[in-house]
């Protein structure tokens, strides 16, 4: 399962999800992506918020936005032209369908619009 970054904040401000991430981390079946962790780490701002993030990230499988993702965000991108979900949000799904997991997101509604990308809910 990789994990969308309104997961991890809310993991680590221990809302939403809390309990279902801290379960998929004690099973080591949760992954994230590289734009996901350039989200979160974004907006640390004190040692304390980057040491919870390092925990939190702990045992996390961290996918790349690898030439395969890249195309495949292109194709998510050229798929959704019209109303589009956001850059950082096309490379997320572009990772997803290039390793063919599913995205475990609170944002369902907005990716439920990728065409092949399986979304679960988050909170």
């Amino acid at each position: 399962m990789v994990a969308d970054t309104d997961v991890f904040l809310d993991f680590l401000e221990g809302e939403g999800a809390h309990k279902r991430v801290a379960a998929l981390l004690r099973a080591g079946r949760l992954a994230t992506t590289a734009v996901t962790v350039f989200e979160l780490w974004r907006g640390l701002e004190s040692d304390a918020d980057r040491d919870a993030a390092r925990r939190a990230l702990r045992g996390v499988r961290v996918y790349a936005v690898t030439e395969a993702a890249a195309k495949r965000a292109a194709e998510v991108h050229q798929n959704l032209k019209a109303t589009p979900i956001g850059e950082r949000d096309t490379l997320i799904a572009g990772v997803c369908l290039a390793i063919g997991r599913p995205l475990l997101t609170a944002n369902v509604r907005h990716f439920k619009r990728v065409p092949g990308l399986e979304v679960v809910q988050g909170r």
